[in-house]
């Protein structure tokens, strides 16, 4: 069922987009045979498969260039990735364990240690909205509206980018 509703609209003409984030969980799921298994459902669909790149990588490419990137398709990978999947054989690099392993120390240990350095930070900086969640929290409130608040807040905003950037007045950023 699912498969006649891909092709469906594989043949409606939709893009299939592969980012590496999901590249990257299927290289570490529960059973080593996850990327092969995923290899052999892609194969019908090589023509119509995009590769993105990080998020990481194009907001530094952002920084470095001060504009916007203008898409997150990676071309280059995706052509090699067309190519390989039309060509209808599972491929497994040698080193898949020692990428795999590099790709968990960047996402997994550095960004979230990265992550709760900065939201200590800002806890520190917001004493007071901090004190207000964590009282909801044991209340049991719905925190819901005031995290939307949190992430919709300019200040709030500001502080990420100096935190992580520098001055947000800075036109660049």
């Amino acid at each position: 069922q699912a498969c006649r509703r891909l092709h469906a609209l594989r043949m409606c003409g939709c893009t299939f987009v592969l980012t590496d984030t999901l590249v990257y969980e299927l290289c570490t799921g529960s059973r080593d045979s996850l990327w092969a298994e995923a290899q052999g459902k892609l194969f019908d669909f090589a023509d119509n498969i995009e590769v993105w790149r990080h998020t990481g990588e194009l907001l530094r490419e952002e920084l470095t260039l001060k504009k916007p990137v203008a898409h997150p398709c990676d071309k280059e990978l995706t052509d090699r990735t067309k190519y390989w999947l039309g060509r209808r054989t599972v491929q497994l690099p040698n080193d898949l364990r020692t990428i795999v392993e590099s790709a968990y120390q960047q996402r997994e240990r550095d960004s979230v240690d990265a992550l709760i350095k900065m939201c200590r930070k800002l806890c520190e900086i917001h004493a007071e909205r901090y004190r207000q969640i964590r009282h909801g929290l044991a209340r049991g409130q719905n925190l819901g509206p005031t995290i939307a608040a949190i992430f919709n807040d300019d200040q709030i905003t500001k502080c990420w980018i100096r935190l992580k950037y520098g001055d947000p007045r800075a036109p660049d950023l």
